[in-house]
């Protein structure tokens, strides 16, 4: 396995620690469905999608969301996945449609027009380390991350034995949007970012 961290990048082996304040960003709960067909998913969105109290919330709108065994509320139908959340200015509702995406951050992102790589963090569920800097330095020098995360990011494990993955939050083209890269099974380069349909 490549080591993609040279052992001349000893500031690389830092890595920071996430303030969480949930009056910042606060998720109350979540359903999926269509019309009054509706299911509460807000232990999935906890769980399986990218949740930081008090910093981010990516997510991707599907069945997956749904509990175990639980049939599909509206076969053949769109459905849309509602968010109910707290942030500093009191309660919000969004709504994300049938296989899009949302992410929402604190502080709020302002895009420009070149790519940048915003934050960066590798966990699952509520549980995150950032590695904003070691991904930078790892896609910015041309480098691709894939395989062992931990061996790659070298940062501890912030949820042992769960399978984790890479949350990358970045602009471009007036935008904010954010990819995964999954422990083992994905990949990334620099180059991934700047191609107009990526989408993983």
């Amino acid at each position: 396995m490549m080591n993609f961290l040279t052992s001349g990048a000893t500031a690389l082996l830092l890595f920071t620690s996430v303030a969480v304040v949930a009056d910042e960003l606060e998720l109350v709960r979540a359903d999926y469905g269509r019309a009054e067909k509706r299911i509460d998913v807000t232990e999935a969105v906890r769980d399986k999608t990218a949740y930081l109290p008090g910093t981010f919330l990516a997510v991707e709108a599907g069945n997956w969301l749904l509990p175990e065994k639980t049939p599909d509320p509206a076969p053949g139908q769109q459905k849309e996945l509602r968010l109910f959340y707290r942030n500093a200015e009191g309660e919000q509702c969004c709504s994300v449609k049938e296989y899009q995406r949302r992410l929402i951050t604190v502080p709020e992102i302002t895009p420009g027009t070149e790519l940048k790589i915003e934050r960066a963090f590798w966990g699952v569920g509520s549980t995150w380390k950032e590695v904003t800097l070691q991904v930078k330095t790892i896609l910015e020098t041309g480098k691709t991350i894939q395989g062992d995360l931990r061996g790659v990011l070298r940062v501890p494990d912030p949820a042992v034995g769960k399978h984790k993955f890479l949350l990358v939050i970045y602009s471009r083209d007036g935008k904010v949007l954010f990819t995964k890269v999954h422990d083992h099974a994905g990949k990334l380069k620099l180059e991934d970012l700047k191609a107009k349909e990526y989408r993983k």
